[in-house]
């Protein structure tokens, strides 16, 4: 759910590229408002109503404390003991927890405390003397003793800031790394409307050694903790393989293993072709606009360097000029078409480029701006094709019914000339209404927009 409580995902997904779903409907970079689904929004809000029935349990001779959070307890034990404690903490920014016996009757019972897989060199005091028993990740510390109202609990778990790389069997994600802090994953996110898109084709790739530092900020996205770095860009990656060019090996894992923290070679970063980053927990993303998204991070690496080198190519090839007519085609694939919130892609022979962006969800669209006079809608027609509505400058101007019995490729399916030159934007809105009674299906579909300006 978003920060407000009122929007959803049905998928989670784990990189975004700030426009399509890829072919399925759920995979989306807007949470939902409301959907036909109505078992999934509910399940989630209950789930967090009843959080709290999870924080601790008992057992036959004592307290099992699960979560960890500012909260007080009044309870009474297996044996007939009353409780009463407080926990006071800041976790998950902070893995300092303090418990403190509010009332007991001066029995003796355990209190188990959950140690967390992800720590390491946790610690754990009673009345500020350290605690001689077992404090393991994946396990609980089992203080048993005769307890009194006043005894305080201090249990610190460091949080250090890791890099997680995936089993090298996961092939996808080879020399690529996750980011994580305490119980936390991390991922990078570049909104549309702070320019992340400029980022986003630079390329942002991380040297093993980076240095992440946690920054608390509590006027943003509710008050979280980010993780501040410099990153490197295209050029800067190259430069580091230049000067580092011993290739890194994935590490080998056995198959009980997902991933485990990176342990970094020793390289000599470059001085420019940096970008700072601020990674956000990943459960904030998308709340800032449509953005661009990952939460697996390419590692500063020869093969990525190619894959990006090849987007970063294709991606100048999608937008060119007609010297011909004097238009600009943009298509569809191009970061400047802004997609929402249910939207798919393909590829599909015939179209410009050779692919194309389409949807039927009611209220989804597509949307572009541009300097000029003249503008184009390029798509196609055909018996699976519905209405939709075209607003330039958030004025509507035209219902467009791209239905036709037959299918055709490449086109021009709303033409506007004369606009003053100015800056215009254009957005085309499904009104998910099929565009002939005989019609199979209500999809509109984006090839490319065209423009030109006063001048040609």
């Amino acid at each position: 759910v978003d920060l407000k409580g009122e929007n959803w995902f049905y998928c989670n997904p784990l990189t975004w590229d700030g426009k399509a779903v890829h072919g399925h409907p759920h995979h989306t970079g807007e949470r939902w408002r409301t959907n036909n689904c109505y078992c999934c929004p509910p399940s989630v809000a209950r789930t967090t109503a009843k959080l709290h029935n999870w924080a601790y349990s008992q057992s036959d001779d004592g307290l099992w404390v699960h979560l960890y959070g500012g909260n007080q307890l009044a309870t009474t034990l297996a044996d007939g003991s009353p409780i009463k404690l407080t926990q006071q903490t800041d976790y998950p920014w902070d893995g300092k927890v303090t418990l403190t016996v509010q009332a007991t009757d001066d029995r003796a019972f355990a209190i188990r405390l959950r140690i967390p897989g992800w720590t390491e060199n946790a610690s754990l005091t009673i009345n500020g003397q350290p605690f001689s028993g077992a404090v393991r990740p994946g396990t609980y510390a089992n203080v048993s003793r005769q307890w009194q109202a006043g005894d305080v609990i201090e249990l610190d778990l460091p949080m250090p800031v890791q890099l997680m790389e995936a089993n090298p069997k996961a092939e996808k994600l080879r020399n690529q790394v996750a980011v994580t802090r305490g119980p936390l994953v991390y991922c990078l996110e570049l909104p549309k409307q702070e320019d992340g898109e400029k980022t986003w084709r630079d390329g942002v790739f991380l040297p093993e050694n980076i240095v992440l530092t946690p920054e608390h900020r509590s006027g943003f996205l509710g008050g979280v903790t980010v993780l501040k770095g410099n990153a490197l860009t295209f050029d800067g990656c190259n430069e580091l393989l230049q000067s580092n060019p011993n290739s890194r090996q994935p590490a080998a894992m056995g198959d009980d293993v997902l991933y485990r923290p990176l342990k970094p070679r020793s390289v000599s970063n470059p001085t420019e072709g940096t970008v700072e980053i601020a990674l956000i927990p990943y459960y904030t993303w998308a709340n800032r606009g449509l953005s661009m998204m990952d939460v697996w991070l390419p590692l500063a690496e020869a093969g990525n360097l190619a894959e990006q080198g090849k987007l970063r190519a294709a991606r100048k090839s999608s937008t060119y000029r007609d010297e011909e007519s004097g238009f600009t085609v943009v298509n569809d694939d191009d970061p400047s078409i802004t997609y929402g919130p249910v939207m798919m892609s393909k590829a599909t022979p015939g179209l410009i480029n050779d692919d194309e962006h389409f949807t039927k969800t009611k209220d989804s669209f597509f949307e572009f701006t541009f300097t000029g006079t003249d503008i184009v809608w390029v798509g196609s027609q055909g018996p699976w094709r519905g209405y939709a509505d075209v607003y330039i400058d958030g004025r509507k101007v035209a219902e467009v019914n791209p239905y036709a019995p037959k299918q055709k490729l490449a086109v021009e399916l709303y033409k506007k000339s004369g606009l003053p030159h100015a800056e215009h934007t254009i957005k085309i809105v499904c009104q998910g209404r099929k565009g002939h009674p005989d019609g199979q299906e209500p999809f509109i579909n984006l090839d490319a927009f065209k423009w030109r300006g006063a001048f040609f």
